[in-house]
């Protein structure tokens, strides 16, 4: 198997869509900082993969909608 070695690291970061503890401004942040990639999690009812926090974060957004 090849590995690109060459390949510089990049900084990936998650936004929960709709949860009111996250404020939409933190998108001009992590712009602002140099985010490469902003994976942006749409909520779900049923987030069983994901982590407590994630999980805390789509309740939030699902109870505010």
């Amino acid at each position: 198997m090849r590995y690109r070695a060459a390949m510089p690291p990049r900084l990936v970061v998650y936004f929960p869509l709709g949860d009111p503890a996250v404020p939409l401004d933190l998108l001009d942040v992590y712009t602002a900082e140099g985010v490469d990639v902003a994976e942006c999690g749409w909520p779900a009812r049923d987030p069983h993969l994901d982590g407590p926090d994630v999980r805390a974060s789509m309740a939030r957004a699902a109870d505010s909608a």
